[in-house]
This record gives structure tokens, C-alpha cells and sequence, in this order.
């Protein structure tokens, strides 16, 4: 990427000419192949360098403008080999890694704590470095529009013109891509190319300074390679290597879960595990890339709840499993682990079981989302999209019963069906009281289908709350949060107990 800003450079210079446009879109087509999130980068690239030639040259012979601007966007043919690729990732689910917050909180944050090197000391103030960046962003513009006004410097030869608009431009894209395509917004080593990009910004702004005022931009430069080498040195430590906790062996865990998928027991659906270690997210990443285990998404449930299937905790921790008769699969001695099935003899005793299908089409009190096509079992399905998200559900209030019956789980199964196998949806189970959600469990649609234009079944359990009382609420249903279209065929709602 460095070469290709070089070489950008080099151009909107005038040196050497339409080779170094050349040379800039080929290198950000090679920087495509490293990380596919540069895609968008070389198209930008591409389309300013090609976009000032023809600006520049727009009193040139039409051959001359045809022949530089063929140039300009030869290396763009990479894509040809490139796209297929970029598709089959994308019917996988396999793309992009990225987060659904926003841009100052995915990409902007994680940029900040990977130069802050993650140090719990100095992410206090990631919400200030936010800001100075804000700040710098903001100054740097109006500098370079100041300049270009009161020194009559032409925009189509200046380098940070260029670099503004490629950030501004690159900051559009990903919040475009994310709202039309529900592409994520990158993060940590996917958004890196916006380091460098920013670092050459600081530097124009400050030579600019440099020109207003030589003694200040002098101290504004001292000061911020000062606060860079002291972050530098001040991560320059043992101590991350002396705290570093040994993991268990994740990927045996899931395997054993899959091996094991037959055995979960026929009220449940699907099955659950107390993670007593930090990472859990690498189960769910696991979860995520087998689509077919029945694994109930982590969540932030007490780790020892009697109600898991299975544990995996330190062995330190074996004696809060208290009332549990477990069994031992396997132990991990370098992580001093134990994963553990829960044995106990339930006596199980269903609460509550209602099931919402659309066999007619007047048992909805929204009729017009009523589909006949895709029909579930020669019925009719409910459809949600990106205006009418959210799909009927259910709305169980709490009566005294329940509310002495804490040691229950609620038990939602759906069936689902989409002509794209991108569709974004989640089944979620929340619970509330007086309107106010307290906890909310959520599993995504697509952890479960594997192919577009097939019904799947989506299964979710949650434990019932040890905080919930008579006159709480307990809702389950479809959430679409994506751009097409999800159809609902049935959705089965469960409330069981289990007593020793």
C-alpha cells in the first residue's frame, strides 16, 4: 500500500507521468490479493487517479484519454480472478470479519486499541484519542481547503487533497457497504490501510503548520512522537507473557459436540455449555463454522447453572458445581481444565407449550405479511423484511407458578426459509418487566442454514432468570435485520422444569 501511495504521490506530482498511475492501481490491485477488504481501496484509487487524468487531459486527443485511462484501470482486471473468489467467501459467510456497532465503535476503536496495544491502563482514554482523531480530521481539512484557496494551489496536484478525499471517501464506502449490502466494517488488521493513510494526513497537516508557523508545529510534532514512543516503550513489557493464560483445546471440545450431537436430550433441541474461561468467543467461532451443531449461543449466564449440559472450567472451580452429578470427558492438564457432562437425574415437567404455525391465513393479525409462497407444509408462512422486521411471536406473561419454578428453561424452536443465503435474521427470546428488557438471549439464522431456498430449523434455549417475578414478560420471535427478505413457518414456544 506504501508503494501505491508513492506512486499516487508521484502522479499528482506530474513526475514521470501516466506510468506512475499505473504502477499505483497495480500495486493496490496487489494489496487486494493480501487482504480482500482492500477491494474497495483499489476501486477508489482507480476512479481518483482516473478522474484527475481525465481532468487533467480533458484538451487531449480521445485516443490519448482512451489509452491513459485504459492503463489507469488495466491492473483492475485482478478482479476477474478475484470476484469468484469474493463470491464463494460471501456465500459462506466467509468474507468479511467485521462488527455491526458503527464505525467509530468497530473500526475507529479497534484501530485505537490495537496502537494502544490493548494496555487496560491507556484504554481509559480510548473515548479522548477518539476525539483527537475527530479533531485532527476536521483541522487537517480545513487546512488543506484554506491552502488551496489563499495560495491559489491547484487540487489536482496536491498530495493531501488526495489523501482527505481517499479517507472521507473510504469512510463512505464501508458505511454504504454496510447499509446496502450488509457488508461489516472492518476491523483491527482488516482496517489497517487506515493507518497509514492517517499518518500521512498528520504529516501534511503539521508541514503545513510548519508554513504558518515553524516554532508551534515544531511542538505539535515533538509532542506527538513523544506520545507515541512512550506508548511504544511503555507496552514494552513481560507482563502480557507473564499473565498469559493457558486454553483448553477448544476444537476437541467441539468435536466431541458434534460426535455427540444425537445424544441431546428430545425437549431441549439443542445443547449448552458453561465456559468458565475467557474464551468463550472461540466457541462460538467454532459454532459459527459448523453449521450443523446443535450448540446454543455462549452468554453471559452464570458458568455453574445447573441446568448446562456441559462444563468446561478450571479444576480449581469443580467444587461450586454443587447439587450436580457430573462425569469427566477429558482433562486438559497444561490449562488445568475439565470438561465435564452433567449426569443429574431431572424430573423434568413441561410448563408451558404453544406452537404458532399459519395453517389459514386469518390466524395472523397481520394478514398482509401472510405468504402462500414459500408455504411450510402446504400452509402458509410469515413474511418479515427490511420495513416490517420484526414477526408475530409470543408473549408470555409470568404468572406465581413460574416465578417458584426458577430452575426452568424456555425452549424456542423456529422454522425459517430465505431465497438468499445472505439474509441476516436472528431468533431472539427476551424478558421484561414493566417494558424494560433485563436479558435477552439471540441466535443469527444463518448459524444454522446452510443453503438458500430450503426450510431450516433454528433452535434457542434460555435459562430462566433467578431475578424474574409474577408479572414479567418472556417474548420470542423473528428479528430481521438484514435486506431481504425471511419467512416463517412455525415457531414452537417451551417452558420446562427440572427438579432432582
Amino acid at each position: 500500500m506504501m508503494i501505491n501511495l508513492y506512486h499516487s504521490y508521484c502522479f499528482i506530482q506530474e513526475k514521470k507521468g501516466i506510468k506512475n498511475a499505473f504502477y499505483a492501481t497495480l500495486f493496490a490491485a496487489f494489496a487486494v490479493l493480501a487482504v480482500f477488504t482492500m477491494l474497495y481501496y483499489l476501486l477508489l484509487i482507480s476512479g481518483l487517479l482516473l478522474i484527475l487524468n481525465l481532468i487533467r487531459n480533458k484538451g487531449q486527443k480521445a485516443g490519448v484519454l482512451i489509452r491513459n485511462s485504459c492503463m489507469i484501470l488495466l491492473p483492475n482486471l485482478i478482479l476477474i480472478f478475484v470476484v469468484p473468489i469474493l463470491l464463494n467467501l460471501n456465500r459462506n459467510e466467509a468474507l468479511y470479519f467485521g462488527g455491526t456497532t458503527g464505525f467509530m465503535q468497530d473500526t475507529l476503536g479497534s484501530l485505537i486499541a490495537a496502537t494502544l496495544y490493548f494496555n487496560p491502563s491507556l484504554m481509559e482514554y480510548e473515548v479522548l484519542v477518539k476525539a483527537v482523531v475527530i479533531a485532527i480530521l476536521l483541522l487537517s481539512g480545513i487546512l488543506i481547503i484554506e491552502q488551496l484557496i489563499t495560495k491559489n494551489e491547484n487540487y489536482k496536484s496536491s498530495p493531501s487533497f488526495l489523501i482527505f478525499v481517499l479517507i472521507a471517501l473510504c469512510v463512505v464506502e464501508n458505511c454504504i457497504q454496510f447499509a446496502a449490502l450488509g457488508i461489516k466494517f472492518p476491523i483491527g488488521r482488516s482496517a489497517l490501510f487506515y493507518i497509514p493513510l492517517f499518518s500521512l494526513l498528520m504529516v501534511t497537516v503539521i508541514e503545513i503548520l510548519f508554513t504558518k508557523s515553524k516554532q508551534k508545529a515544531t511542538i505539535i510534532a515533538v509532542t506527538i512522537s513523544f506520545l507515541f514512543t512512550t506508548n511504544l516503550v511503555h507496552s514494552f513489557t513481560l507482563k502480557s507473557v507473564i499473565n498469559y493464560e493457558m486454553n483448553p483445546d477448544m476444537k476437541s471440545v467441539v468435536k466431541y459436540l458434534l460426535k455427540h450431537n444425537d445424544k441431546i436430550p428430545p425437549e431441549k433441541s439443542n445443547t449448552s455449555i458453561g465456559v468458565g474461561f475467557k474464551n468463550a468467543k472461540d466457541l462460538n467461532g467454532y459454532r459459527f463454522n459448523y453449521h450443523t451443531i446443535k450448540l446454543n449461543q455462549e452468554e453471559n449466564y452464570p458458568v455453574f447453572h445447573p441446568l448446562y449440559d456441559y462444563y468446561l472450567i478450571d479444576k480449581s472451580d469443580l467444587p461450586k458445581l454443587q447439587n450436580i452429578s457430573t462425569k469427566l470427558i477429558e482433562e486438559y492438564p497444561n490449562s488445568h481444565a475439565l470438561f465435564l457432562v452433567n449426569t443429574t437425574n431431572w424430573k423434568k415437567k413441561e410448563l408451558y407449550h404453544h406452537t404458532l404455525d399459519y395453517k389459514n391465513n386469518k390466524t395472523s393479525t397481520h394478514p398482509e405479511y401472510i405468504e402462500e409462497e414459500p408455504a411450510y407444509n402446504g400452509a402458509y408462512s410469515y413474511r418479515t423484511d427490511p420495513i416490517n422486521r420484526g414477526s408475530e411471536g409470543f408473549a408470555y406473561s409470568v404468572d406465581s407458578a413460574l416465578s417458584n419454578h426458577k430452575n426452568s428453561l424456555v425452549i424456542v424452536t423456529a422454522i425459517v426459509y430465505s431465497y438468499h443465503s445472505s439474509a441476516d435474521a436472528s431468533l431472539i427470546i427476551s424478558f421484561e418487566n414493566n417494558g424494560k428488557v433485563y436479558r435477552t438471549s439471540k441466535t443469527n439464522l444463518r448459524d444454522y442454514s446452510e443453503q438458500e431456498k430450503e426450510w431450516t430449523s433454528v433452535y434457542l434455549t434460555a435459562f430462566l432468570p433467578q431475578e424474574i417475578k409474577k408479572g414479567d414478560i418472556i417474548k420470542s420471535y423473528i428479528w430481521n435485520t438484514g435486506t431481504h427478505d425471511v419467512y416463517i413457518g412455525s415457531l414452537e414456544f417451551k417452558i420446562i422444569n427440572y427438579e432432582q
